[in-house]
């Protein structure tokens, strides 16, 4: 895969793997991307080798009310928290469109699917 980013170089992470079925039902052979923003502006991530058959869902986790040391984490702005069961409560991605960038704000976490890769080694 190959991805540009914009002139945040330097204070951004990206590392990918080959996707695990663990969070739900994905083909084989995608990929997933996932990294941190460690500076003070969004940083915009643009994959130039996506197909368009390609998707991404994306996985951004994020302080409550912007609060670095908050007790509470948001998943896509909603959030999170234990079931009545004490179980891991689902993690639902929110989709992007087929525009092939994606975005990582301010000191925040994330990964992102990229669904129908179909990379050979990830099959």
């Amino acid at each position: 895969m190959d991805a540009v980013q914009n002139s945040t170089k330097g204070f951004v992470r990206l590392y990918a793997n080959c996707q695990r079925n663990f969070l739900k039902d994905y083909e084989p052979g995608n990929v997933v991307i996932y990294g941190m923003n460690t500076g003070n502006e969004t940083a915009t991530i643009k994959l130039n080798s996506m197909g368009p058959n390609q998707a991404i869902e994306q996985y951004l986790l994020e302080p409550a009310n912007g609060m670095l040391k908050s007790r509470e984490v948001l998943l896509n702005g909603e959030l999170l928290e234990m079931t009545s069961d004490e179980e891991l409560p689902e993690f639902s991605p929110l989709p992007l469109n087929h525009n092939r960038k994606f975005q990582i704000p301010p000191l925040r976490f994330g990964f992102w699917v990229i669904q129908n890769a179909a990379v050979a080694n990830c099959t």
